[in-house]
């Protein structure tokens, strides 16, 4: 265990996680003032956008991304890099030509206002979700983890800072909250591209060397982004059943809920998980053994730091919310223990998820995606027929035995380390 602590995994990991906690630091310090800007329907709209463009941005790259660290030389990682940038713009060319013929049924049945023109953008966010996503992963392949806390800092405070300044220069509603959100991902793709030049090296690549490396790793669009799709999609069924089943209000009131109490999982998760991949990957032909230790020491970890949330949202989670947010977000105080329950477990497992993510334990993801899609979309329209309360507590039943379910598939991937050893 000493060799796991003294090792280089965890001051990795504090490099992510200090340029996360900068990057919460805006959108906490502006979230008051944007809360007395945007009305619970503002941030209802702009949260259906974000719902629909993340269940579409986590395939911009047929989850390539994930095998940019995996090549032992940077040739490789480039020929991957510059194949997901191809896949990210055919994907917002596609999706930007479906759109064009089918927003005005999606406003409808989404229940979102019938003016909107909001759903148009999400084809540019869907562009630089994957150009974010292809530039983290060479970056986490060349060890560069503090210019990546910088880009987390770059893409927050771009965000927020642009959805306060157009909310008050243009009083623009849900549009000013996504437009200053796409003003984030231009900010954070501009300075990473930018650093490039200094940090790392990017090689060119061919037609024919990007069909060499789409076929070395067909796993992950085959079977990876499939599976990712149907995860993401069931993330985000709540909100979009609390949208079409309550309110567009209802839906603001949860999603800003959802938000400030999943800052914990989007401090540490995204840190843990990165540095973990890039562990397994050097690991996995030295030490394959460690993987396990490594998974059990950090779920213990991973408790105890997400612990205090709980116990705080139980007591004092409505006057929290009242006192920072004003007495218009109550309602989102109240969503704050149950919610607190559902980040817990997604807190303690999600970041070790990259131990699936190795391309012989593939499966063992797929199955759990799919099955966490199909019970929480069958789960939650159950409970869609009840109160909100009783929605909620339905919801966080589901994700508390589905999360079980796949910590155990994630501690059998790890025998999978062992066996390579033994073989």
């Amino acid at each position: 265990m000493k060799s796991i602590i003294r090792s280089d995994f965890n001051s990795n990991v504090v490099k992510l996680i200090l340029g996360s906690g900068l990057a919460q630091v805006f959108p906490l310090a502006l979230m008051p003032i944007l809360t007395r800007i945007y009305s619970p329907e503002d941030f209802g709209v702009f949260a259906i956008y974000m719902a629909l463009a993340g269940i579409l941005g986590v395939i911009a790259t047929g989850r390539y991304e994930l095998a940019i660290v995996l090549p032992d030389n940077t040739k490789d990682a480039s020929d991957i890099f510059w194949l997901c940038i191809v896949i990210s713009f055919g994907l917002s060319v596609i999706s930007g030509l479906t759109m064009l013929f089918s927003n005005d049924m999606l406003v409808q049945y989404l229940d979102l206002p019938e003016e909107t023109m909001i759903l148009y953008l999400i084809p540019v966010s869907i562009f630089f979700a994957g150009l974010l996503q292809s530039l983290n992963y060479y970056y986490v392949t060349n060890k560069l983890f503090g210019n990546l806390s910088v880009s987390k800092v770059v893409l927050s405070s771009g965000t927020v800072s642009s959805q306060a300044t157009i909310g008050v220069a243009a009083n623009a509603s849900g549009y000013g909250l996504t437009m200053g959100y796409l003003l984030g991902q231009i900010s954070s793709v501009l300075y990473l591209v930018l650093k490039t030049k200094k940090v790392v090296k990017i090689h060119r690549s061919t037609f024919q060397n990007m069909q060499l490396v789409a076929r070395k790793y067909k796993k992950y669009p085959i079977i990876s982004a499939p599976a990712a799709l149907l995860d993401t999609a069931a993330v985000q069924l709540p909100l979009l059943i609390i949208n079409k089943v309550y309110a567009t209000s209802i839906a603001g009131q949860f999603s800003l809920a959802i938000r400030i109490i999943n800052l914990p999982l989007a401090l540490i998760g995204p840190a843990v998980s990165q540095v973990l991949l890039q562990k397994m990957a050097s690991s996995d032909h030295k030490n394959p053994e460690e993987i396990r230790r490594i998974v059990l020491f950090l779920a213990l970890k991973l408790a105890l730091l997400i612990s205090p949330l709980c116990i705080m949202s139980l007591f004092f989670g409505e006057e929290i919310f009242v006192f920072i947010f004003s007495e218009d977000w109550r309602i989102a105080g109240s969503f704050a223990f149950p919610l607190s329950l559902v980040v817990s477990f997604r807190f303690i497992v999600s970041p070790l998820s990259s131990v699936l993510s190795v391309e012989r334990n593939l499966k063992y993801g797929v199955f759990w995606q799919a099955g966490y899609f199909v019970a929480t979309l069958i789960s939650l329209y159950y409970a869609s027929q009840f109160s909100v309360e009783k929605f909620l507590l339905i919801f966080v039943l589901n994700e508390f035995f589905l999360y079980l379910i796949y910590f155990l598939l994630i501690l059998k991937g790890t025998n999978s380390y062992r066996y390579s050893l033994e073989n």
